[in-house]
């Protein structure tokens, strides 16, 4: 059996040589496969949708009954917003989480908002053990402020990374303008354990538009969503909103399905033998164009530096690094390698450590500050 979570999260580019592959596993090889998402459909077979799965069922009987009965939040677009209204509304309430695109739109909104108090930040800016403590201390802050036992309220701003399996309940959730599937998993952090009657989800577009969203497959899933949203202002989950998302998305780029021409390598099926060296060069799904740095978070992160930079890592040493590095762009990271900033490691031209502490902060994590002079594409 082969389950496939978040199956709408399979980039358009390399949507046919995936799907090619799983029938192929299903029909000669015996494999079943469950395709799990929020947002169906999105890889079935259709009209105009050719190279879909084929014989699909719902494991669920009558989605339209199930989706009326297990809804939780409404979903509301409320169009374009600056920084400052963006703040003033996120103040007003108790409890509210805030998601944005970029890692930069992320702390700009934090430090905007931080003079409310009890304000927490999240982004991949942080290594993955400073993002568990701020996640337990807002999980705590949630729960104390709804049984009393404190003050206050919890204001949380993260990029998209609270989107995946992160277990975490807010009765209202502002969402910046994205693909129907990333406002689904938003909706998904809103009235998580039914305690409201029902949950409020905003959508909100930059003060400039789409064009300040990140160029590529973030900004064109947010185009299509932009064309859903005057069919469905107040009930943007809804199937038919979907359906209609993902036809714009999916079903009518068949010019952009094999883009890096995977399937070409197995086009003649008379070859005993396919072009597997080929394929595999042409399919990346995930583009490498970012660069791990090892940072000095609290007295582990130091301890693993120093270490580092004295031994020859092992195998158990680079485990453990792996909690306290983070990714970010090649230009961002050739910049703090001719200022000194990062040291490169000896035999790894892949890693490096944070010599200079200071560029991590206990708050936002490695911030780059003048480095970011050629725009932010890390975007989690």
């Amino acid at each position: 059996m082969i389950v496939l979570d978040e199956a709408q999260a399979i980039p358009v580019d390399l949507l046919e040589p995936c799907l090619a592959a799983l029938d192929e596993l299903v029909r000669n090889y015996g494999c079943t496969i469950v395709l799990c998402t929020a947002t169906q459909p999105a890889v079935i077979q259709r009209e105009g949708f050719a190279i879909g799965l084929q014989n699909a069922c719902e494991i669920i009987d009558k989605p339209q009954q199930l989706f009326e009965r297990m809804k939780r939040v409404t979903v509301k677009t409320i169009g374009k917003i600056t920084l400052n209204t963006l703040t003033d509304r996120l103040a007003k309430h108790q409890q509210v989480l805030a998601i944005v695109d970029t890692r930069k739109r992320a702390a700009d909104l934090y430090q905007s908002l931080r003079h409310v108090g009890d304000v927490y930040h999240l982004s991949a800016a942080m290594c993955p053990a400073h993002r568990s403590v701020c996640l337990d201390k807002i999980k705590e802050r949630l729960k104390t402020s709804e049984d009393g036992r404190a003050s206050g309220g919890c204001r949380v701003v993260s990029t998209q990374l609270i989107e995946a399996g992160v277990d975490i309940d807010f009765p209202v959730v502002y969402r910046s303008l994205a693909g129907l599937d990333s406002i689904a998993q938003a909706a998904g952090r809103c009235n998580r354990e039914g305690k409201q009657a029902m949950g409020e989800v905003f959508v909100f577009e930059p003060e400039n538009g789409i064009n300040d969203i990140p160029k590529g497959s973030m900004r064109q899933a947010a185009q299509c969503t932009q064309e859903v949203i005057p069919d469905h202002p107040d009930d943007l989950l809804n199937l038919t909103a979907i359906k209609q998302y993902f036809e714009l998305h999916y079903w009518k780029k068949s010019d952009q399905w094999d883009k890096h021409n995977v399937m070409k390598c197995f086009c003649d099926i008379n070859k005993v033998l396919f072009d597997y060296k080929t394929a595999a060069q042409r399919f990346t799904f995930i583009p490498q164009t970012q660069k791990s740095v090892v940072v000095s978070y609290g007295k582990v992160g130091d301890d693993l530096i120093s270490q580092l930079q004295h031994q020859k890592p092992n195998r158990d040493l680079y485990r453990k690094i792996q909690r306290y590095t983070v990714q970010i762009p090649v230009w961002h990271w050739d910049a703090l390698v001719q200022s000194g900033d990062i040291e490169m490691l000896k035999d790894n031209d892949q890693l490096a450590v944070l010599s200079n502490s200071s560029r991590y902060d206990e708050t936002l994590g490695l911030c780059l500050g003048e480095l970011q002079v050629m725009g932010e594409s890390s975007v989690i």
